[in-house]
Order: C-alpha cells, then structure tokens, then sequence
C-alpha cells in the first residue's frame, strides 16, 4: 500500500493544537514538548511521543497537559483524564481526512468561552482520546 502525498495546506496551522489533547491552543498556555513531558507521557502512556519530525504532527502542548503529566511524573497527580491518547496518523486528503482542516478556522479568534463550543472531529488520520472517569467519593455513606 503506497502512501498519497498530500500538500501542507491546512485550514488552521498544526501546531495551534495540542499533541496530548487534540484542542485548539492559544499563544499564552502552548508549550514546546520538553524533555520532561516526553518522560512523563512515554511512562504514563508506555509509547513514545512520535512522528515530530513530520509535518502533520502537532509539535505543542497545552499548558495543561505538560502540567499535569509533570505532576503525575513527581507523584503529586494520581491519574490522567483520559485511558488512551490521541492517535496521530498521515492524512490522505484535506477534504474529509485532515484534522486541521476539519476544525473551524482559528484565525478568526477565538474566545476561551468560543473555544469550548467547537466540536472536534474523529477521522482516521487522528482517532480521538478515551477519556477516563474518575469516580468522586460520596461525601456520605456507611459500610453495613
């Protein structure tokens, strides 16, 4: 099976989405993948970030994300939001397959309140995250 070169020409540029989450990211909470985050997801997750030297693979975090993973590598964090990561893989055209073009045009602007309303796709070349609930204790109960 051959692999279709298809052009960089994104709606919206890959690296304002982070490689953790998948959402939208604004200047201010992006951060480059450091050495630490790369640790932390690859012994939370047990695979290595990837593929960061292609062109279709967001090259940014969140602020969130690179927090929380550095929290749970120092064991002030007990768990993640989701059982499974992003799946990034190579898109084969931009009219139905490619993430970044999916998503409503950032350049726009978006607001934190506009930001949460965007609905992300799920397609074969990113398969969305599996979150993970994390139960809350009751607040009252009694063992019998």
């Amino acid at each position: 099976m051959s692999t279709v070169v298809v052009p960089r020409i994104c709606v919206n540029s890959v690296d304002n989405f982070c490689y953790i989450c998948a959402e939208l990211t604004f200047a201010a909470p992006k951060k480059i993948i450091s050495a630490v985050v790369k640790k932390a997801y690859h012994l939370y997750i047990r695979f290595k970030i990837g593929d960061q030297d292609k062109d279709w693979d967001p090259h940014v975090c969140c602020r969130t994300f690179a927090t929380s993973l550095s929290k749970w590598l120092l064991g002030k964090r007990k768990a993640m939001p989701f059982a499974v990561p992003m799946i990034w893989r190579e898109l084969t055209n931009h009219t139905d397959d490619c993430y970044f073009c999916m998503v409503p045009s950032a350049s726009g602007g978006f607001t934190k309140k506009k930001k949460r309303t965007i609905e992300y796709p799920n397609i074969s070349s990113t398969l969305r995250h599996v979150s993970l609930p994390i139960p809350e204790p009751p607040t009252d109960f009694s063992i019998s």
